[in-house]
């Protein structure tokens, strides 16, 4: 079973409430990065990591690695998607 998004936030040294965690990432990317698509942003060395640096601050976790932080972007905006379909 793969660990839930939550307990590997917590693994990181984030313990605040998952909704913060990801209202955080979506307020990052539409305050500094409007202009620039998900994949972008993501694949760009240096803007992905000035977004991730951005984000351990607002949220004081240090520690929340990089990869887990750009993952969970991509999956915001999948389930973006799939409530826009319904």
């Amino acid at each position: 079973m793969r660990p839930r998004h939550a307990d590997m936030l917590k693994e990181q040294g984030y313990d605040g409430p998952l909704d913060t965690f990801r209202e955080t990432l979506a307020a990052v990317k539409g305050e500094l990065f409007a202009d620039t698509t998900d994949e972008e942003l993501i694949i760009g060395k240096d803007s992905s990591a000035r977004f991730c640096v951005e984000v351990r601050k607002r949220l004081a976790a240090p520690r929340l690695g990089r990869a887990f932080i750009l993952r969970s972007l991509i999956g915001i905006r999948k389930n973006r998607r799939k409530r826009q379909k319904v």
